[in-house]
């Protein structure tokens, strides 16, 4: 499996996670000839064939370095993933027209100082941004939630729920098994 990921993630993941001592070495094993795991550096603004679609990666606002990911098919039809990311994404908007937006939503709107802090978006957040795409797009795409923060699933889907009908705007929430058509 290749793995696509900027430098910074891709050191982390290798000096904390796949050092084997906590996992298996996934870069060696089952040998270094032939490992489970292929990391590869993508940068901001990369763009690559990776499985037969052309995929941008897309620099995001997080606590971290980080990058989303516009797929466009071979019709030309794009998805956007934002990955983790939080408020501030005016010029990230500028890069992606897609007809599905999968970003996040890891809290409540009542935790937003942290969720600010940490790199996420609360419903508020969701609802700012989504105000800057329509305004520098034009149109607001079909829009899946995902990375919820489980204990307030319940809380979250209401505030989404409010964000969508003020927006009106199409917005799933995401869940295991979820197909969507682009």
């Amino acid at each position: 499996m290749v793995v696509y990921a900027q430098r910074y993630t891709l050191d982390v993941v290798t000096t904390c996670l796949l050092d084997g001592k906590i996992y298996t070495n996934f870069l060696e094993y089952p040998s270094t000839e032939k490992p489970t795991l292929i990391l590869e550096t993508i940068e901001p603004y990369d763009r690559r064939a990776i499985a037969g679609y052309d995929v941008l990666a897309v620099p995001v606002k997080h606590s971290v370095p980080a990058v989303g990911y516009r797929v466009t098919f071979s019709d030309g039809r794009t998805v956007f993933y934002t990955g983790d990311t939080t408020v501030g994404l005016a010029d990230c908007w500028g890069h992606v027209s897609p007809q599905l937006l999968i970003t996040e939503v890891a809290g409540p709107n009542k935790h937003e100082y942290w969720l600010k802090k940490a790199g996420h978006f609360c419903a508020g957040f969701l609802k700012e941004e989504l105000v800057q795409f329509r305004r520098i797009n034009g149109y607001l795409p079909h829009i899946a939630v995902i990375h919820l923060g489980n204990h307030y699933e319940k809380e979250i889907e209401q505030e989404v729920a409010q964000v969508a009908q003020e927006l009106e705007a199409d917005i799933s929430l995401g869940h295991e098994d979820m197909k969507v058509t682009v």
